[in-house]
């Protein structure tokens, strides 16, 4: 997992970043070893990103394709940004906690995590009486 994000330099910065954003979303979703990323923004001027990969070497190869390095070029130009933050995380191990996890997690990276053992599941809550 890559986690990144940038305080943009004002707003000027910020819309050509959401103009390229279709490019720069495009050629992430296609880059090899992708799995999912999450877009967040605070205000009023900071855009990160996390991403998932199946593996560090193609979060590198992605960082190295032709739409991330104009954005870099952009980004290191004085006036654009006033700095950033990456992260690189590795898999140590995960999985659901109890019954079927969370689907839409598990239907997006258990192909990278693999299937958990299972956990016993929640026992049901008591009757409303011996609460």
């Amino acid at each position: 997992m890559v986690d990144g994000a940038n305080h943009m330099s004002g707003v000027s910065a910020l819309l050509w970043l959401a103009l390229h954003a279709r490019s720069i979303r495009r050629e992430l979703v296609s880059a090899p070893g992708y799995v999912r990323h999450h877009l967040w923004y605070r205000w009023p001027l900071t855009v990160g990103l996390i991403t998932i990969w199946t593996d560090v070497k193609s979060a590198y190869a992605y960082a190295h394709m032709p739409v991330h390095l104009s954005l870099w070029r952009r980004a290191a130009r004085p006036g654009f940004s006033r700095g950033g933050w990456l992260a690189v995380y590795r898999f140590d191990h995960g999985g659901e906690l109890w019954g079927d996890g969370v689907p839409a997690a598990r239907r997006h990276l258990e192909h990278v995590v693999g299937r958990s053992r299972r956990y016993r599941p929640v026992p049901p809550a008591p009757p409303e009486d011996l609460r």
